[in-house]
């Protein structure tokens, strides 16, 4: 009897190790998804497209008179994305919330990316000897790539603004609530708008890789899985 209940338990002992082991083979496959190892034959491969051939740097039309003071005085700043098209929907956003605008301490504007049809180039440069508010972006009209340009315009234009917001041409903001939320956090600046993106985002990046975009351009990046 006794010859038969080592058996067992070496049985027993054999099946939990047995577990464990497939425990820390799962454990070590999701530590490698998720810390995945840079691959020293990237920018090898044929079919990896890098930030730098897609953004231009700069901008067509950039109007930096909206942060005169660099941003000292406004309260927030509002980046609308949009495309070349919507000037319609650009009008709406004037003629109902964007009319904050025209308070010191906000600033709305719509960014936009480059068009190949024609007349609308011409028909944005209107758009914006009238009411002043366009930043025409070098790049492709894309979401991504405007949202980079947004950075860089803030980044060189408005640093010291208070608050970011980013939205699309197709929200509605209720801004009176907004700037009552605003007011009721810490009034007191205590990090400028990079510095407190550098206090969420404390990453450890190869920033001379050339798959990044320049590091004062933008100095926050997600790691590429």
């Amino acid at each position: 009897m006794s010859n038969v209940k080592f058996q067992k338990m070496r049985l027993l002992w054999y099946f939990l190790a047995l577990i464990i082991f497939l425990l820390v083979c799962a454990t070590y496959k999701t530590i490698i998804q998720i810390n995945p190892q840079r691959d020293p034959t990237f920018n090898q491969h044929k079919n990896v497209v890098k930030v730098n051939d897609l953004y231009t740097y700069g901008f067509n039309q950039f109007n930096s008179e909206i942060c005169s003071d660099k941003g000292r005085s406004v309260k927030i700043f509002i980046a609308v994305m949009s495309s070349p098209e919507n000037e319609g929907k650009r009008l709406a956003i004037r003629k109902t919330w964007g009319y904050f605008a025209f308070r010191k301490d906000v600033s709305i504007v719509f960014f936009i990316g480059t068009t190949t049809q024609n007349g609308t180039t011409d028909s944005l440069i209107k758009e914006d000897w009238i009411h002043k508010d366009l930043i025409r972006c070098k790049s492709e009209d894309k979401l991504t790539l405007k949202t980079v340009h947004m950075l860089e315009w803030i980044k060189t234009f408005c640093p010291e603004a208070e608050f970011l917001m980013k939205t699309e041409d197709n929200v509605i903001i209720n801004v009176s609530n907004l700037l009552q939320l605003l007011s009721n956090l810490n009034s007191k600046r205590e990090l400028s708008t990079e510095e407190k993106l550098r206090t969420w985002f404390q990453l450890e990046v190869d920033f001379i890789s050339t798959m990044y975009l320049q590091k004062n351009i933008c100095p926050i990046y997600i790691p590429i899985s």
